[in-house]
C-alpha cells in the first residue's frame, strides 16, 4: 500500500479483524450506517412516487411506517433490489409489493444489532 502512488479505496465488513499498524495507513475511515426509519421513509416515498401516478398518500400510510420502523437493517441496495426484482417480475412497484420485498430481504440478514456497514473508524 505505501507504494502504491494513487487512491486506494477498500472496504471491509471486518474492522475488529484490522491490526492498528494496517489503519494507520488509511488516511480516512468512513462508517456507513444503516438507514434511519427517517431515511427509510424517505426512501420509501420517494421510489414509490417514481412508479406510481397517484400520490403515496392515498394508501394505508400507518400501516406501512409501523412495518418499515421493525426494518432496522435496511441499505439503499435493499430498496434497489426489491425496485430490480419487481421490474424482472412486470410487477408494478405498489407499496405492499415495495413492504413485502424489504421485508424479505431484511430477513435474510445476519442480526448483528448496531453493527456498521463498510470500513469503519
Amino acid at each position: 500500500m505505501e507504494e502504491f502512488n494513487g487512491i486506494l479505496i477498500m472496504s471491509t465488513n471486518f474492522m475488529d479483524h484490522l491490526d492498528s499498524a494496517a489503519l494507520r495507513r488509511f488516511d480516512f475511515k468512513i462508517r456507513f450506517n444503516y438507514l434511519d426509519f427517517d431515511q427509510s421513509w424517505s426512501f420509501f416515498n420517494r421510489l414509490l412516487g417514481m412508479h406510481q401516478s397517484q400520490p403515496f398518500a392515498a394508501v394505508n400510510v400507518a400501516g406501512y411506517e409501523t412495518r418499515l420502523k421493525r426494518l432496522s437493517q435496511l441499505t439503499p441496495s435493499d430498496f434497489a433490489t426489491v425496485e430490480r426484482r419487481a421490474k424482472v417480475l412486470a410487477e408494478p412497484l405498489t407499496p405492499e409489493i415495495l413492504m413485502a420485498g424489504l421485508e424479505q430481504e431484511h430477513a435474510i440478514k445476519p442480526r448483528h444489532q448496531g453493527r456498521a456497514i463498510g470500513f469503519m473508524s
